[in-house]
């Protein structure tokens, strides 16, 4: 998704701003890196192309962890 919002998409992107989903309240930005070669196209560079309608959003409502303490074994 960054590779199409920074090279394909109409209106070039140079990043991207989101909620953190493991800290509420906490923010994510991603900032997308230039090629020098700006003429090629997304395909040449990574092998991949953009298929019309094939993009889907999701939001992720939480993530949990629990942690387990394992044993140490103490070192004499």
């Amino acid at each position: 998704m960054a590779e199409y919002l920074a090279h394909i998409h109409e209106d070039k992107f140079d990043g991207v701003k989101f909620s953190s989903a493991q800290n509420i309240g906490g923010m994510n930005v991603v900032l997308f890196g230039r090629f020098a070669d700006e003429a090629a196209s997304l395909s040449e560079r990574f092998g991949v192309e953009y298929v019309a309608d094939s993009i889907t959003f999701s939001k992720t409502a939480g993530v949990q962890y629990s942690h387990v303490q394992l044993t140490t074994r103490r070192w004499q």
